[in-house]
């Protein structure tokens, strides 16, 4: 075999394993699941350590008053043999619904959910859309990022800007809304975005920050509106 053929076929097989580790993207309907069982967590408690545990990028997002967003009450869920798909299912229907309540009483603050293009899995509020998550950025790039610092960048963005003067909301710095224990410094990366939602790009820092969760919510009552992203609970 000459040599030119035997790089040749080098190449036609690493071409080959590549295609079929992007077709082989694990989906949570492939992500077998046994013995699951949660008490009384919050939904976004349950979704931020399945992020970790499966290294899955998870968004969380939503718009309402200061308690229906920020104040989720805590849920069971239950599921002895299947996949992460029906921890999700499950999760979108218990959301909001206390152990006390028939599934569906409060439906305004169940989720809804779907894989991304990107492989994330986004939940939204079911009802409560935030259209900020899917406003176009024709360009941002940021080498480093690093809480909280990422907030004031992404504040910046003209598309970002735009939209929080024509809702009449401000994003204050994350500190200042800080739940919990802050993130631990992110390893160096860069982000170079061209023409993406911006919940691609809270897609992208959650997994090369290897945090692998967001929270975005937009605050409408009773202060006034005002955004709150974040990467941790």
């Amino acid at each position: 075999m000459s040599k030119f053929a035997f790089i040749l076929i080098g190449i036609l097989a690493i071409s080959v394993l590549n295609l079929s580790a992007q077709v082989n993207v694990a989906t949570p309907s492939s992500i077998r699941v046994h013995h699951f069982v949660v008490k009384g967590k919050t939904a976004p408690r349950i979704l931020r350590d399945l992020a970790e545990k499966y290294r899955l990028v998870i968004g969380v997002y939503g718009s309402g008053n200061f308690s229906f967003v920020e104040m989720p009450i805590g849920i069971d869920v239950e599921i002895e043999d299947g996949t992460l798909a029906d921890v999700f299912d499950a999760i979108a229907d218990r959301h909001g619904v206390s152990t006390h309540q028939s599934i569906g009483s409060v439906t305004d603050q169940q989720f809804e959910w779907h894989q991304d293009s990107n492989g994330a899995v986004h939940f939204m509020q079911r009802g409560a859309p935030f259209s900020l998550v899917d406003v176009i950025v024709q360009s941002f790039d940021y080498d480093n990022p690093q809480w909280p610092e990422i907030t004031n960048r992404l504040r910046n963005v003209p598309e970002v800007s735009g939209w929080l003067q024509e809702h009449k909301c401000s994003m204050p710095g994350e500190e200042i809304y800080i739940v919990g224990e802050p993130p631990e410094a992110w390893t160096k990366f860069s982000l170079h975005v061209r023409n993406l939602p911006l919940s691609s790009i809270l897609d992208q820092v959650a997994g090369e920050s290897r945090t692998f969760y967001w929270r975005a919510a937009q605050i409408t009552n009773p202060d006034p509106c005002y955004v709150n992203i974040q990467w941790w609970l």
